[in-house]
């Protein structure tokens, strides 16, 4: 289970809450001031608006780990 929250770790994601038998993790979004500043300029600012919107809709992502009786993991993705 340590390998999968290390995988997920390098990834971007960060533990929310964590035992021995499962752990919660979560990706926050992400601003791209590149995006940003290329809409911008390509649709002469409403595409700054446009961006904002988007990263505003945009959902975060998360995973929920359990460790099964037998030892393997069972991993759950879901946006939030």
């Amino acid at each position: 289970m340590e390998e999968e929250i290390v995988n997920y770790l390098k990834k971007g994601y960060r533990i929310i809450c964590r035992s021995e038998k499962w752990a919660q993790l979560w990706q926050p979004r992400r601003f791209s001031y590149g995006w940003f500043f290329t809409m911008f300029i390509l649709f002469f600012g409403f595409g700054g608006l446009i961006y904002g919107g988007y990263y505003l809709a945009k959902r975060e992502e998360a995973v929920y780990l359990r460790l099964e009786p037998d030892g393997s993991v069972y991993g759950f993705e879901y946006l939030s």
